[in-house]
């Protein structure tokens, strides 16, 4: 699989940031806030791991925004996300974008994180305690399947 970094942004409650603290400890990576590094350059890896939380919709802005900017012409791309609940393909519209730039989407993956957004805040928000331990291993199994890491 070679040389891999993960580029994530979690702004909110830190879902994505406790599944990249996960990865990271199972797969040799560096890690990135874009939120905090804006220009770092993927040139000299195989691998880009695109997290985010998910946005009304869509991955964080500054994710999208550091997509528009970099080349990942060759570059094996795996989508990962959380949400407080998937009602559509989130990553859909940033596979295409990438695909058109020359990457090569290996797939994407995502699980459940805690959501207080909008009206959910009243509630007292949804999926609380997420992700957890299981979320976590399933969204790495899936990364193994795609990239077939041992």
């Amino acid at each position: 699989m070679g040389n891999i970094a993960m580029i994530y942004a979690s702004v909110h409650h830190g879902n994505t940031k406790k599944a990249v603290d996960y990865l990271s400890t199972k797969i040799s990576a560096t890690v990135v806030d874009v939120t905090k590094e804006k220009a770092f350059d993927v040139s000299e890896y195989d691998t880009v791991i695109f997290a985010s939380g998910i946005y009304f919709g869509q991955f964080h802005k500054s994710i999208l925004e550091y997509i528009e900017t970099v080349d990942v012409l060759g570059k094996n791309v795996i989508l990962l996300y959380t949400c407080g609940i998937k009602v559509q393909d989130y990553a859909k519209k940033l596979k295409k974008i990438l695909e058109q730039k020359g990457a090569t989407v290996l797939g994407d993956c995502y699980c459940r994180g805690f959501d207080t957004y909008g009206f959910l805040a009243k509630i007292g928000g949804i999926a609380k305690n997420h992700p957890n331990e299981k979320d976590l291993e399933k969204i790495y199994s899936s990364i193994q399947q795609m990239c077939k890491v041992e």
